[in-house]
């Protein structure tokens, strides 16, 4: 039999069964029960050879949207939707735009990663905080719904979240996907405003304000988490 060669990394806690997930870090991440020994865990690894290389080898395809760790020069970075290529040019003055297929990326210290890093992040923030609030307040009126607050963040493995305060709070990160996949995760937040929870009523009320939701939701099981990487 073949053997698996991704590092793994395991955890005990109290459960029934062994769960084993592919990191788009190309690492295996093992939950088990408390009592599991060594020898089944590596079996169990074992078995599922097959599928973790099928799934390690669509990851490797979709790599180029992971965030760059260094930034450099011809690094790949992704704003709604479209890859970019990074442009760094040493200014005194500190700007960031897009041109063509390039992001330029004007700074004086391109290269301290922690700076720039620093710099690129409040840059896409930015970005979100005005698009996401301009397509909220497209979205709450069509739907005559009351947000009484917009809140940008970073999730870990989210995209928004609703409370019953009627506060939205959504994932900067999200910027980086298509137009449509921002407004869908919007819509799915405002309709927890109506329903708080996902009943068939909550998705119901998804499709009639965006009929082909299920597409959207697809994208951002498929590309969503490689988007999430290195944040």
């Amino acid at each position: 039999m073949s053997q698996v060669l991704y590092p793994v990394h395991v955890t005990k806690q109290k459960r029934k069964h062994i769960q084993l997930m592919c990191c788009p870090d190309f690492t295996i991440s093992v939950k088990a029960p408390f009592y599991t020994s060594e020898h089944v865990i590596n079996s169990f690894i074992q078995s599922k050879y097959k599928w973790i290389e099928k799934t390690m080898a669509s990851y490797q395809h979709y790599q180029h949207m992971v965030f760059p760790n260094p930034i450099v020069f011809g690094s790949m970075l992704h704003y709604l939707g479209k890859p970019l290529k990074v442009v760094l040019m040493t200014t005194p003055e500190h700007s960031i735009f897009i041109e063509d297929d390039n992001l330029i990326i004007c700074f004086s210290e391109v290269f301290v990663q922690k700076k720039l890093y620093a710099f690129l992040i409040s840059w896409y923030q930015k970005m979100a905080s005005d698009l996401f609030t301009k397509r909220l307040e497209y979205w709450k009126d069509r739907m005559n719904v009351k947000v009484d607050r917009l809140i940008i963040k970073q999730f870990k493995s989210r995209w928004g979240s609703c409370s019953y305060k009627k506060i939205i709070a959504l994932n900067w990160i999200l910027v980086k996907s298509p137009l449509d996949i921002i407004d869908y995760v919007i819509v799915h937040e405002c309709c927890h405003l109506v329903h708080f929870n996902h009943s068939k009523k909550f998705w119901q009320l998804v499709e009639f304000y965006m009929p082909a939701y299920k597409d959207k939701k697809r994208w951002l099981k498929q590309y969503g988490v490689f988007l999430l990487q290195n944040h």
